[in-house]
């Protein structure tokens, strides 16, 4: 099985990250990202904008 993977991380309270999974994105809070051990790490993450910036960029 294909494991997630982090895209990117969104203010909140709690922060949460985007994750693509199986071709599909869906959205996990900061702990659950954490305590499931994805990569990259959560802090390395960029945050949404900037996510977004670099992909127009593209």
């Amino acid at each position: 099985m294909e494991r997630a993977v982090g895209l990117y991380r969104c203010p909140g309270s709690p922060p949460f990250a985007c994750i693509l999974e199986s071709g599909k994105c869906s959205y996990i809070g900061q702990d659950a990202y954490r305590s499931g051990n994805h990569k990259p790490d959560f802090d390395a993450l960029p945050w949404e904008a900037e996510y977004r910036a670099t992909k127009q960029k593209a």
